[in-house]
Order: structure tokens, then C-alpha cells, then sequence
């Protein structure tokens, strides 16, 4: 058996991925390849050879009150696969980039497989453009934002544990970039992985607009950040009722506007791939990738950059946005996040004495 792992990396359309590959798990199980499990990805994986607390942030969120659900969720995933008769599984989370080798041959190892069993299909993106889309996570569940000159995209320290473990031949890396995917599209350009060095033939797919991440405007994410910081009184990092009733406040009123897209000022975009230079000649040496960047960076420039970062106001970042339009938007979702608030709050008094 051959197994078959979408490892990421983080912000490379790996939703698109998963939405699209659980379409197809008939047509992948027709041709003897097994996509395990209920949901659209595996994340749980990972709880095999990760302690809860290493696991990935969302998960802990939501299973806080309940780590067990986890493990036994991994335990199901490991089961099946090992029970089963398919030539190949494939399985997709873009946090098993994370793994260190220890971590990887034991997953290897849970799974009942040799590392000669193994492939790695690894989507790697332009530092800036990572960053830019981080930040948007981020902010979900925080009012920090992610610092390139303390943290850089180490995209070459998650693959090469993976080399080490299954072979540098195993892995294999692709741009995600649009210009240089299949189609233009994530999910095409994996499905032409898995026919070209798996033999799994899935020419019929078309993408759907609907499998693919919308990203917060320039407006949305200034207020993401600044409104965590004026109306919630959280723990940093962390989902809560409050933080997901505004992230759906602010979601519903963007689509109801013409807002700005999100984009680094120029300064800021050299800045962040000039970091990477050695990562990027790295990607370029082992995997033949390359990507479009600026930089010509001065040194003025990176005494900026840094201070804007370490300020931490993404405002302070983007090359434009809308002020007028900011300001109304930030009415407008004030406005219905304090209402819901309120009424939610109403609804749990009233069902406090049921309980």
C-alpha cells in the first residue's frame, strides 16, 4: 500500500483541496485509493504521534472541554486505513508539514507502513504573499499579527524532515502560484500530481468557485484586529462565541460593499522576500521553483519594516484602503455585533432555568 499525504503548507489553498478531493472519494475509491474518514480532512492525524496541546490551534479550541474526541477520531483514522485493502490512501492536512522526523516515522509507524511506503505533496507560496494571507488567519483569533523578522515562512525547515524520513525523491513540491498551477486552480494542479506519478486518473474534475477561500478585504482586517481589541476582552489566540459572532458580523457586512484588496505596501513586500532570500535559492536549488519578486530593499527600508511590524497595527502595512468605507463598515458592525450580543445573552437567561 501506498500512502499518499497532502502536508500543505499553511494558506495554499489546502481547503479548496480537501473540499475538492472528499467530492471525489468515489471516483478515488473506483481506482483503489482510499480517502478515509467522515469529514473533508485529517487533521486528527496528527494526535497519533502530538500531545493536545501541539495539536493545531482550532482543535484545541473546540475540543478544550473534550481532548479524548480527538484521540479517538485519530485512532478511527488509523484503524481504517490499516484495515484496508486499497492499493493507495490519501490523506490531506496542511499541519503535517509541521511534523519532525521523530514525529513522522512514528506517524509512519502508527500507520503500519515503511518510509519506502510513503509520498509527501508539499504547495509552497511567495513569502510576502504568505504572510499576507497568515495575517488574515491570524486574526481570527487574535489581535497579533505574525512578524516575518522574528518568524520567518520556514518552509525549508518543514520539508526537509520530510527528506530525511521518506527521501528528498518522495517529496514533492509545487508552487502556489496561480500562474504556474494547473488551470490556474490548487485542486487541478494536485489531481495532475496524483495522475502523473500515481497513475490516479480524475481528468473529469472540474473546480468549483465554491471550494475556494474568500479573502477579508483591506477594510475587514483592519477592523478584525482593532475591533478584538475595543469590544472583546479574550485570552490572545484563542476561538471563543464572541470572537466568531464578530468575525461573522464583519464577514456579513463586507459582502454588502465594495471594499479594498488586501495588499502590502511595496517596501513591505521586498522587505519580506529579501528574509528569505536563502530559503527561496534553497527551494530553487532542490525543486527548480522559483517566484516573481521585488527586491531591491534598502536598509532604510528594514529599519521601517521592522518597527511597523513590531508596532503590530496592520493599517500601518497595507499600501490603500478606503477610510470612509472602513468607518462605515466599523458602524455597521458594531452595531449588530452588541445587538447580537445582547440577544444572545437574553436567550442563555431564559434557558438558565431549564437547565
Amino acid at each position: 500500500m501506498k500512502l499518499i499525504l497532502h502536508i500543505g503548507t499553511a494558506k495554499t489553498g489546502s481547503t479548496s483541496i480537501q473540499k475538492g478531493l472528499f467530492k471525489l472519494r468515489k471516483s478515488l475509491g473506483e481506482q483503489h485509493c482510499l480517502y478515509p474518514g467522515k469529514g473533508n480532512s485529517h487533521h486528527a492525524v496528527a494526535a497519533l504521534v502530538r500531545p493536545f496541546h501541539k495539536l493545531r490551534r482550532y482543535t484545541q479550541s473546540k475540543h478544550r472541554n473534550n481532548p479524548e474526541k480527538v484521540f479517538q477520531r485519530a485512532a478511527a483514522l488509523r484503524d481504517e486505513i490499516r484495515n484496508s485493502d486499497a492499493d493507495s490512501v490519501l490523506l490531506s492536512s496542511e499541519f503535517l508539514c509541521k511534523l519532525s522526523s521523530d514525529e513522522i516515522s512514528g506517524l509512519v509507524d502508527a500507520l503500519g507502513l515503511k518510509p519506502t511506503d510513503v509520498y509527501a505533496i508539499c504547495y509552497v507560496r511567495q513569502p510576502s504573499r504568505f504572510f499576507l494571507s497568515a495575517i488574515q488567519q491570524k486574526l481570527k483569533a487574535s489581535v497579533t499579527i505574525p512578524n516575518p523578522f522574528e518568524q520567518k515562512y520556514n518552509f525549508q525547515g518543514m520539508l526537509q524532515p520530510w527528506g530525511d524520513v521518506i527521501g528528498s525523491d518522495h517529496v514533492i513540491v509545487r508552487a502556489f502560484d496561480r500562474e504556474q498551477l494547473q488551470r490556474g486552480d490548487v485542486v487541478s494542479d494536485l489531481l495532475q500530481v496524483l495522475s502523473e506519478n500515481f497513475s490516479i486518473d480524475l481528468s473529469h474534475y472540474k473546480p468549483s468557485r465554491s471550494e475556494k477561500n474568500t479573502s477579508l478585504s483591506a477594510e475587514a482586517s483592519i477592523l478584525m484586529q482593532e475591533l478584538r481589541r475595543e469590544l472583546l476582552d479574550l485570552e490572545d489566540n484563542v476561538y471563543t462565541d464572541d470572537s466568531r459572532r464578530l468575525a461573522r458580523s464583519i464577514k456579513f457586512w463586507s459582502s454588502r460593499m465594495q471594499l479594498t484588496k488586501m495588499r502590502f505596501r511595496d517596501d513591505i513586500v521586498s522587505q519580506i522576500d529579501r528574509l528569505h532570500k536563502p530559503e527561496l535559492q534553497w527551494l530553487n536549488d532542490h525543486y527548480g521553483i522559483t517566484f516573481q519578486s521585488q527586491t531591491n530593499a534598502s536598509s532604510g527600508e528594514e529599519m521601517l519594516a521592522r518597527s511597523l511590524f513590531a508596532t503590530g497595527n496592520l493599517r500601518d502595512l497595507l499600501a490603500d484602503y478606503n477610510v470612509p468605507k472602513l468607518d462605515r463598515l466599523r458602524q455597521r458592525v458594531v452595531f449588530s455585533y452588541q445587538w447580537r450580543t445582547r440577544l444572545a445573552t437574553l436567550w442563555n437567561g431564559l434557558l438558565k432555568p431549564l437547565g
